[in-house]
């Protein structure tokens, strides 16, 4: 209904009224279909004993990127469709250009990785700076570079 009313309002040169209406519709609708999921997963699980998802596995791709394939039934078997067969799993090992990027993943992952941990030293620098005289740092020689933050905030800071 939303998109036929916004259809019109373009047709006849109006501005739509309140056009974040529809994106607060779709997201809802969104939350509806998960809450609708969820329920009809649990009633299985209940009633037969298994979700009624079909199965799935994690593969990685050409770019090393790791991805969930699900499974599905097929005509005939891969063995059977030659072209299928060499397309999907006769393929060579990665070019140069494809190499060049997969370490260039690599390299950003690490990256992240990285700056996680720099920004998790931060915030535990930040605790000691604000707290000095909390029992947590007297307690013994703590190397502040070696805590991580599930340490320091199962801690009450604020004793």
């Amino acid at each position: 209904m939303l998109l036929t009313m916004e259809e019109e309002c373009e047709r006849v040169i109006e501005p739509f009224p309140n056009p974040e209406r529809r994106y607060r519709v779709e997201e809802s609708m969104t939350r509806l279909q998960e809450v609708i999921k969820e329920r009809d997963r649990a009633v299985k699980l209940l009633q037969v004993g298994i979700t009624g998802e079909p199965p799935s596995r994690e593969c990685y791709g050409l770019t090393g990127q790791r991805y969930r394939y699900i499974y599905q039934e097929h005509l005939m078997p891969y063995w059977r469709n030659p072209r299928h067969f060499k397309r999907r799993y006769t393929q060579e090992k990665p070019l140069g250009m494809m190499r060049k990027f997969i370490l260039l993943m690599q390299e950003k992952k690490r990256k992240e990785r990285w700056s996680a941990i720099k920004k998790e030293q931060a915030k535990i620098h930040a605790a000691a700076n604000e707290y000095p005289d909390h029992p947590f740092w007297l307690q013994e020689e703590r190397e502040i570079s070696q805590l991580r933050l599930k340490d320091v905030y199962h801690t009450k800071m604020s004793d």
